[in-house]
């Protein structure tokens, strides 16, 4: 005997409403699937530059995009991106001020380029947290860059032992490897360790070309530091000889270790043609502060130095060769006791107002010119320009001195005393 079921089949009425609110609820569905899918495609675009080299392009996309209509988790996902793309495009403190905002916090990039952007702006104690945050997950997509970010932090925090331990752990990361065993030679250099540099040179074989090329430049510290002075030079000089490959860092340091050996080889003339030949193919390089700095001690060092190329410079456009020309072509007439030719370059130079960071030094100098030669307003006047290029706290200091110097003979002494004391 069949049971009777005591449940109302619906009616025909109410199974089609249920059909027609299942159809609504799928379409809905749908054309939520299609907008989502349809913005990712829009951020996939948007960022596709960053991939292809050229970030300047995905900040301006990212941007538009962001102005746009977008779901909280792609704001999210393209506010993250837009951050990696800013320092990409070498803008580290516009990244920092993307990547901080709160509502990014939790995606797992952000840490890591959050600390890519404190290293960018050598502000290694707030990168280093970071990059130990990042680095306590094994599971990391970001471990190993995170852990060479540890060591670079450490390094240039003066922890070489911790930094050296850190570029150790990625000697077993086969694309890590050669730049960690490079750089470790290089902290093993920096603490004098000649023999354990000399056993890790031997044992690194690098196969990229700009590893190969720091390979040799280390070889060549390795050398000078072991007074082999001459054999050094002749390492150095096959990398600015053909540079092709090497990178922008591995040639800069190679041109001023190769100057610096000249000096003690005091061969100072054979070591200036390098550096002048880096300046006039290179007139807007951010180092040249480093290389006419360099270029200065060999010229100083020369009995009969020639100003041409100085000269040349210094009344050529390009910045920043020209302004940098101009200080250290009245530096060289300062030298050679030509005050008066000094100070008229250094008129020129402050009459550009060029913001050079660099160029503070140079201010400095003029404001010495000018008090020797009882000009003693025009020199306040001058390191008050040099004070509002916001130089670091040392500058600041000498900048102070100075100018209670001015004071002091200009017969103020009231505000000279409060000058040096703050001194």
């Amino acid at each position: 005997m069949k049971k009777t079921s005591n449940v109302q089949r619906p009616t025909p009425d109410a199974q089609w409403k249920r059909r027609a609110w299942t159809a609504i609820f799928v379409l809905i569905c749908l054309t939520s699937l299609r907008a989502a899918s349809a913005e990712n495609s829009e951020l996939l675009a948007a960022s596709r530059p960053l991939q292809e080299g050229v970030p300047q392009v995905a900040v301006l996309r990212l941007r538009t995009l962001l102005n746009g209509n977008l779901a909280p988790a792609d704001r999210r996902a393209a506010s993250a991106k837009l951050g990696e793309a800013l320092l990409a495009a070498e803008e580290p403190e516009e990244a920092l001020k993307v990547l901080q905002d709160p509502q990014l916090s939790d995606l797992p990039a952000v840490r890591f380029w959050r600390a890519q952007a404190f290293a960018s702006l050598e502000r290694w104690a707030e990168a280093l947290p970071l990059y130990q945050q990042i680095t306590a997950d094994a599971a990391s997509p970001f471990h190993a860059r995170a852990l060479f970010g540890q060591g670079e932090s450490f390094r240039a925090l003066g922890r070489l032992d911790e930094a050296l331990k850190r570029f150790a752990l990625l000697f077993s990361d086969e694309r890590w490897k050669e730049r960690a065993e490079l750089r470790s030679i290089e902290l093993l250099l920096d603490k004098q360790d000649n023999a354990g540099a000399r056993r890790l040179l031997d044992k690194t074989k690098p196969d990229a070309l700009a590893n190969k090329k720091e390979k040799r430049f280390l070889q060549g510290r390795l050398e000078a530091q072991l007074n082999h002075r001459e054999r050094a030079l002749e390492l150095f000089r096959t990398i600015f000889r053909r540079p092709e490959g090497a990178t922008r860092a591995v040639l800069i340091a190679t041109l001023c270790a190769a100057a610096e050996t000249n000096l003690q080889l005091k061969t100072p003339e054979a070591g200036d043609d390098p550096l002048e030949d880096f300046i006039e193919h290179y007139p807007t390089d951010p180092a040249l502060p480093t290389i006419f700095a360099k270029l200065d001690q060999l010229y100083r060092a020369e009995p009969a130095p020639s100003t041409q190329e100085l000269s040349r410079w210094a009344n050529d456009s390009v910045q920043p060769r020209r302004a940098l020309a101009q200080w250290y072509l009245a530096r060289s007439e300062l030298r050679a006791g030509r005050s008066e030719n000094a100070s008229r370059i250094f008129g020129l130079l402050r009459r550009e107002h060029l913001k050079v960071p660099a160029l503070v030094q140079g201010w400095c100098e003029f404001a010495q010119l000018e008090i020797d030669q009882e000009r003693y307003d025009e020199a306040l006047a001058i390191l008050e320009e040099a004070r509002a290029a916001h130089p670091p706290a040392e500058v600041l200091r000498q900048i102070d001195l100075i100018a209670g110097r001015a004071q002091y003979q200009a017969r103020h002494f009231e505000t000279a005393a409060r000058t040096f004391e703050k001194v």
